[in-house]
């Protein structure tokens, strides 16, 4: 071999492994270990939560037909019982314990509630929006709403679906079985959806029905949050957030890893949970739905 071609073979081979490397430097997450305190124990079937950032009052699914509120001073409260829901959990012959609460800007919540989805006003009243959906499956998971009222829940089982005011149906946006928890992207093009079945996060084009990204994981996700351009993904089976920057909404890309320690079990540990601001802190609190337990978990400044 020529001196010219060794040089060219030696340049081609330090280009190479100075991609490889710079690449994998950009996935590389920085990872932290933190403590949770559990705040109170409100028995157990917990699973949803919602936050009031005005107030910093939680509001919490309990079983399958009732939120109760937390406020900052610890006192705890029925807000509303779900009117035809009898809290059995069990519905086409499968337990149900799948239970979400999306608080919107005007202080009224939509709900997602065995098989049906509701919107609650602020003294607690609830409006069925739908109802019978998908007999025989878990029932609804997750549930959001964009800024023109356009509803998007998860059918673990089916997929992800759409309802606009006036529909009669709900509209098919994506085929996946698996799917659990679902969030709206900032821009409102994208939904985020947790795969139970495939432990993957799977991002899809609303307008085309199409998954454009799928992200594997390290365990098996099921809640999401979303702060800002911070998407916070949970698993029931492990005590660790994982945190994505969605400033490419279609391509979010893993930064941090959370591992909480403090957290007591049966089986599952926090599965829902939501992002407090609390003197200039960033606050997790999580639901853990066998232990019945309310844990706060914060998170350290930002570098």
């Amino acid at each position: 071999m020529n001196r010219p071609c060794i040089v060219s073979f030696v340049s081609v081979i330090i280009i190479f492994v100075f991609l490889t490397t710079g690449c994998m430097a950009k996935r590389m997450i920085e990872k932290v270990t933190l403590d949770a305190r559990q705040i109170v124990h409100l028995g157990n079937a917990l699973h949803g939560i919602a936050i009031d950032p005005s107030t910093g009052t939680l509001y919490i699914g309990k079983g399958g037909n009732t939120i109760i509120s937390h406020t900052t001073d610890g006192v705890d409260s029925v807000f509303t019982v779900i009117p035809g829901a009898d809290g059995s959990y069990t519905h086409g012959k499968e337990e149900v314990y799948l239970f979400d609460i999306h608080r919107r800007q005007d202080g009224t919540f939509l709900c997602g509630a065995k098989d049906r989805i509701l919107s609650i006003d602020a003294s607690g009243t609830a409006t069925t929006i739908l109802d019978g959906l998908f007999a025989g499956t878990y029932g609804v998971c997750g549930v959001t709403e964009d800024n023109k009222g356009r509803i998007y829940f998860s059918i673990n089982g089916r997929g992800a679906f759409s309802h606009s005011p006036g529909e009669q149906e709900p509209v098919e946006i994506a085929a996946i079985p698996g799917s659990v928890g679902l969030e709206l992207s900032p821009d409102e093009r994208y939904l985020y959806v947790c795969d139970d079945m495939r432990d993957r996060l799977a991002v899809i084009d609303i307008q085309n029905k199409k998954e454009v990204t799928e992200i594997p994981l390290p365990f098996m996700p099921e809640y999401m949050l979303i702060e800002g351009t911070a998407l916070f993904v949970k698993g029931p089976l492990t005590d660790s957030w994982l945190e994505f920057d969605i400033s490419k909404t279609s391509k979010p890309v893993a930064v941090r890893q959370y591992d909480v320690t403090g957290i007591s079990r049966n089986m599952y540990g926090i599965q829902t949970s939501v992002l407090a601001h609390e003197n200039a802190a960033a606050v997790l609190y999580g639901t853990c739905w066998d232990s019945g337990e309310l844990y706060r978990v914060k998170l350290p400044p930002r570098k």
